[in-house]
């Protein structure tokens, strides 16, 4: 059985937009029981629950693979300003782990700091942007990728799928006619959004990884 550990802090607005994501990937596998009775899951979502203590007290136990959704910076995965994934507490996964964070900049330092330490990284290196106005669009392109690995896609799959995704995203904002009060500004943010998440979208490791 594939134990995967969801982190979902839901600090603020942005990270609840991400934790979703998360949301909506743990009833698609509980729609697939008893067929995909091979992956369990435990959820660490909302503030209370996912803090540093709490993490580290999961990672003790038998989980296969991370999967995080909030907000990251170059050296760590955070929630309310305290590191909950880190180089440190890492290794704590199996060398055979894949770590998916659905997170601003991870990829540029802690993906990176992941080779030889787990199996697989996949994040981002700058900003993943999730227009707050009209975020359906890209909630449905991220979930549309990362739902490929649970129906045995490689991490490479995955990748080349999320950013099909993201084409399709950007055509979407493109056509959006959104209300006045949204201006020319946050029409051309929304997309732009899908284009420079495509473009910051790294996988670190072994490409041919699977859950």
């Amino acid at each position: 059985m594939a134990e995967l550990l969801f982190i979902r802090p839901m600090d603020d607005s942005a990270a609840s937009l991400s934790a979703a994501i998360g949301a909506r990937i743990i009833r698609h596998i509980q729609s697939h029981l008893p067929d995909w009775n091979f992956f369990s899951v435990n959820d660490l979502s909302g503030s209370a629950n996912a803090s540093r203590a709490s993490v580290d007290a999961a990672l003790e136990q038998d989980h296969k693979h991370l999967f995080y959704f909030g907000h990251g910076t170059v050296s760590s995965l955070v929630a309310n300003g305290e590191a909950l994934i880190d180089e440190t507490n890492l290794r704590a996964l199996p060398d055979s782990a894949v770590v998916v964070a659905v997170a601003c900049r991870s990829a540029a330092g802690l993906g990176a700091a992941s080779r030889g330490v787990v199996r697989a990284y996949l994040g981002w290196i700058d900003a993943l942007p999730i227009p707050h106005l009209h975020p359906q669009p890209m909630l449905a392109a991220l979930f549309d990728g990362l739902a490929t690995l649970f129906q045995g896609a490689t991490v490479d799959i995955c990748e080349q799928k999320l950013k099909r995704e993201f084409a399709e995203a950007y055509r979407a904002y493109r056509d959006w006619e959104p209300p006045a009060s949204v201006g020319e500004g946050g029409k051309l943010y929304a997309t732009m959004a899908p284009a420079f998440a495509e473009y910051c979208l790294r996988v670190m490791g072994d490409r041919s990884a699977v859950l």
